[in-house]
């Protein structure tokens, strides 16, 4: 794949040379060739699946954990008769300032 590469790209003027259509299917073929490994590696993996190891596979696919929707509240400033009396950064503080 490698060697087709550079012959393709070394031949980037001249698209009408043959060695851009060999190139474009031997990279289709190696992208399916990788697909179907990851496809039997994930099924055999699933398949060896036990007590031990079912929070692994758990994590593998709930993926990055969000914050799931919260709202952040900026930092509060709580002023009397324009005098900044408290600066909330704390939810302790803005749920008593709110």
């Amino acid at each position: 794949m490698r060697r087709l590469t550079f012959r393709a790209y070394s031949r980037r003027a001249h698209p009408d040379d043959p060695v851009h259509l060999e190139h474009k299917s031997t990279r289709r073929v190696y992208a399916t060739m990788i697909e179907i490994a990851k496809k039997h590696h994930w099924e055999g993996f699933l398949g060896s699946v036990d007590e031990k190891t079912v929070w692994t596979a758990h994590w593998y696919v709930a993926g990055d954990p969000t914050d799931g929707g919260k709202a952040c509240v900026p930092t509060l400033k709580v002023w009397q008769q324009d005098l900044m009396v408290l600066e909330a950064e704390l939810n302790v503080d803005k749920s008593l300032a709110l």
